[in-house]
């Protein structure tokens, strides 16, 4: 047993570092939109990263819903849903967000609308006022998400 030593800790060292590999790969998941200059998402390792989601509908960038920042808000959550379900996950997989507002006076009722998705805890989040986020767009979310 004592001479296969050597032979086993190698074999341990280098299955160590294929595994130790594969959490540091890193894959781009391109958005549907060839126009766009930026991934949907991506993923290092069991981190996702989504790129800014705003209101849109059925992936047109010029199809913002209507009714202000509470049906923003809800639209580009959905977005996010399903952005997460391409990877198998959910909102509870969601670690950290940053809120981007056209208005910093729409803090509260982002919020009150945000919380709904975040059954089971509160991720991390920044939120900011005040951006030229386009026309008509009042709300823009990122998120990191552990699958």
């Amino acid at each position: 047993m004592i001479r296969y030593l050597p032979l086993l800790l190698f074999l341990g060292f280098a299955l160590w570092r294929c595994d130790s590999t594969k959490e540091n790969q890193t894959t781009y998941h391109t958005h549907k939109l060839d126009t766009v200059p930026y991934s949907e998402s991506v993923q290092v390792g069991d981190m996702l990263y989504i790129s800014g989601q705003i209101a849109n509908v059925d992936d047109d960038y010029n199809k913002i819903v209507d009714g202000g920042i509470r049906a923003q808000v809800n639209q580009t959550m959905k977005n996010i849903q399903n952005i997460l379900k391409k990877h198998n996950a959910t909102m509870d997989d969601i670690v950290k967000c940053t809120c981007i507002l056209a208005n910093g006076d729409d803090w509260g009722p982002m919020s009150e609308e945000y919380v709904k998705y975040f059954e089971s805890h509160k991720p991390a989040r920044t939120t900011f006022g005040g951006a030229e986020l386009g026309d008509g767009i009042l709300v823009e979310i990122e998120c990191i998400a552990k699958l």
